[in-house]
């Protein structure tokens, strides 16, 4: 996966994350980083991306278990660390990842930092 400074992280794409919001279907890809395969990683970019929180998209975390559904918790939704610190390189969410609607729960971006 590419990232913010150009550099590339080792990731596999490892599942599709199926939900409903407001009875419209979405659906967001998994990845596991090679270097923390006990958690998917999953970036994402939605309509609130440049005004209410971090233009450049969002993340959550989620642990990997035997279960065969899993919750997608948007208030557990984080700002990549480049989003306070230009130093860091962080993943860019993938095209895939793009939703055509808003999430408004998890952290929010502080136009003062910006």
């Amino acid at each position: 996966m590419l990232t913010t400074q150009a550099d590339v992280r080792s990731m596999i794409r490892y599942g599709e994350l199926k939900f409903k919001l407001n009875d419209e279907k979405f659906t967001l890809t998994a990845y596991v980083n090679i270097e923390h395969p006990d958690s998917f990683f999953i970036p994402f970019h939605d309509e609130t991306n440049g005004k209410e929180t971090y233009e450049a998209g969002r993340y959550i975390d989620l642990e990997i278990t035997n279960q065969k559904k899993y919750i997608l918790d948007f208030n557990l939704a984080y700002n990549p660390y480049c989003y306070y610190n230009v130093k860091y390189s962080c993943p860019i969410v993938p095209e895939g990842n793009f939703l055509k609607t808003k999430i408004e729960a998890g952290e929010k971006a502080n136009n003062d930092l910006h």
